[in-house]
């Protein structure tokens, strides 16, 4: 048996913590950005031989509430599961 399921995703994020600092030498880098993101996509699982075997794709577009569109992640996941 096969199948073909699409999926819509929501998520919404926080940064509690203050930020991330590292130093590398004499040089500081710090992430203090904007705390609430939101995201949203898709993706799509096929299942074949009794869901034996899964192919997934995911695709998610984040962007932070403040400043919307003006800062953006894109990211994606390709993937293949068996059942043994």
């Amino acid at each position: 048996m096969r199948s073909l399921k699409p999926y819509g995703i929501g998520n919404l994020y926080y940064e509690f913590l203050d930020g991330r600092e590292i130093a590398v030498t004499n040089f500081d880098f710090r992430n203090r950005s904007d705390r609430f993101w939101g995201g949203l996509g898709g993706g799509l699982t096929y299942n074949w031989n009794d869901n034996a075997y899964s192919l997934y794709t995911k695709i998610v577009a984040s962007t932070i509430f403040i400043d919307f569109g003006d800062r953006y992640t894109l990211h994606g996941t390709i993937g293949f599961k068996a059942i043994f």
